[in-house]
């Protein structure tokens, strides 16, 4: 039986966290773009929790507050 080094699951595990990422920022960008085309200062956005994401919004000056529950998951609530 083979098993991963630690340098190899650590490779895995940040590769998969950067494209994870990259995806909901994809996904949040296209969902302020849609709102403000409708005119809308505000966007929620489905996406797993991730402070890092959080953080390089609020570079951007976006405010930013995560909010989970049972039924409905995390959700982003984005304001420009």
């Amino acid at each position: 039986m083979s098993i991963l080094t630690a340098e190899e699951a650590r490779k895995a595990s940040s590769d998969i966290n950067t494209a994870r990422r990259q995806n909901l920022l994809k996904k949040i960008s296209e969902a302020i773009t849609k709102a403000t085309e409708e005119g809308d200062s505000a966007v929620y956005v489905g996406g797993f929790k991730d402070d890092v994401v959080m953080e390089h919004l609020r570079k951007l000056g976006y405010q930013v507050e995560h909010h989970s529950n049972q039924r409905d998951g995390d959700d982003y609530y984005i304001k420009w």
